[in-house]
């Protein structure tokens, strides 16, 4: 997901990142899950996977996309359905696509970083932050994880997935670098790297209990490329692999 076209400024902690160092169309993620290679495809619906089956939200819940990006995976959320999806982002440019694409009465997007925004305490059931937090700074993930726990009532779920650098995933991102596929990844985009222990120790501290933590897309992307449904069926069991290339932690506020 994008987290805005600015530069970094500095920050109590050195330097803030407010943005990638590269500019990211707003309709990037829409067309990765639409246009996209089959792998790639297959990897941003599991997005929407993951959220509609571990957030589950119910028709009375109100429930926040940090990072949204083009608006999918709000979108999605929006249809479950929910009373309301909030997807928030700092490129403008995926805000007005988002906006723009997905209308829906109750979804809404926002342009901001998620630590200038003023939505009041406890007023969101839900949470998700998809391959995010590899975008900003390690200090400033812990701030992320503290806002979100502000937005969030007691007993909310907050879903994070991002990289996982104890996998084929450096390799993979290498490879995407030098392909040209996708905007340019290490260093313009991805900062901090994760492993399920790092990850951990960001929020242990931060009031959160763990309800889930697991990997996914290791096989089922590639298994897309011949069979969709086997993907899908894959998918499904593919969590007990410690070295999947994606980290999900599915966390609960205390």
């Amino acid at each position: 997901m994008t987290v805005g076209q600015r530069t970094a400024s500095p920050g109590r902690n050195g330097s803030r990142r407010l943005g990638d160092t590269i500019t990211i169309r707003g309709d990037y993620q829409y067309r990765a899950l639409t246009e996209g290679p089959r792998v790639q495809r297959f990897w941003h619906d599991t997005k929407r996977w993951l959220v509609q089956r571990y957030l589950a939200p119910g028709p009375g819940d109100r429930v926040l996309d940090v990072g949204c990006g083009s608006g999918v995976v709000a979108a999605a959320l929006a249809d479950a359905p929910v009373l309301e999806c909030v997807g928030v982002d700092g490129n403008p440019d995926a805000i007005a696509f988002a906006s723009a694409h997905f209308r829906r009465p109750n979804l809404r997007f926002v342009r901001g970083l998620v630590d200038e925004l003023d939505f009041t305490a406890g007023s969101f059931d839900a949470c998700c932050c998809l391959e995010l937090i590899e975008h900003i700074q390690l200090e400033q993930g812990r701030e992320l994880l503290a806002t979100i726990g502000r937005f969030l009532r007691p007993g909310g779920r907050l879903l994070i997935t991002t990289p996982n650098y104890r996998s084929g995933w450096p390799l993979l991102e290498w490879a995407l670098d030098r392909s040209g596929r996708v905007p340019h990844l290490m260093d313009d985009q991805h900062v901090t790297f994760y492993t399920h222990a790092r990850l951990r120790a960001l929020w242990q501290s931060g009031g959160w209990s763990p309800l889930r933590q697991h990997t996914c897309c290791t096989v089922a992307p590639w298994a897309a490329l011949s069979s969709w449904s086997l993907a899908e069926r894959i998918r499904n069991h593919e969590g007990w692999f410690p070295w999947g290339t994606l980290l999900v932690h599915l966390l609960e506020k205390r």
